[in-house]
């Protein structure tokens, strides 16, 4: 399985009307503030909830793949 999280750029003006800035391939995930690490750590949050990813079927992917080798 293979993703990719992008970053999206985007300015909005006086009549809540978007633009797109630009969009990063290599988005950073480091944080400056509180509400900066809450927005990316939902960001990474829903990126797991959306390829159905949880820690229990990591631990049993880590244990076939060992058991292959």
């Amino acid at each position: 399985m293979c993703f990719q999280i992008l970053g999206f750029d985007v300015l909005i003006d006086h009549k809540f009307k978007p633009y797109l800035l630009e969009v990063n391939a290599s988005p950073s995930f480091g944080t400056d503030s509180a509400l900066d690490y809450k927005i990316k750590k939902n960001v990474l949050g829903d990126a797991f909830r959306l390829l159905n990813f949880s820690y229990s079927k990591r631990v049993k992917a880590i244990r076939e793949l060992q058991e292959k080798t």
